[in-house]
């Protein structure tokens, strides 16, 4: 079972009707800080067409 890190996401929300840049930056930052569930492959897709591999 992977680990919440609960104190990372009360202090960082998605923002509402985020931008792609936005949620992107979110995932990111999430991956980094949290390892509640792995980043989904639609955005990791979407990070490496972007060149954000």
């Amino acid at each position: 079972m992977m680990k919440l890190n609960a104190r990372w996401h009360r202090a960082h929300r998605m923002p509402k009707n985020p931008t792609e840049a936005q949620r992107l930056a979110w995932h990111v930052a999430h991956a980094k800080a949290c390892a509640c569930r792995p980043m989904s492959p639609a955005l990791r897709a979407l990070l490496r067409r972007r060149g954000r591999a």
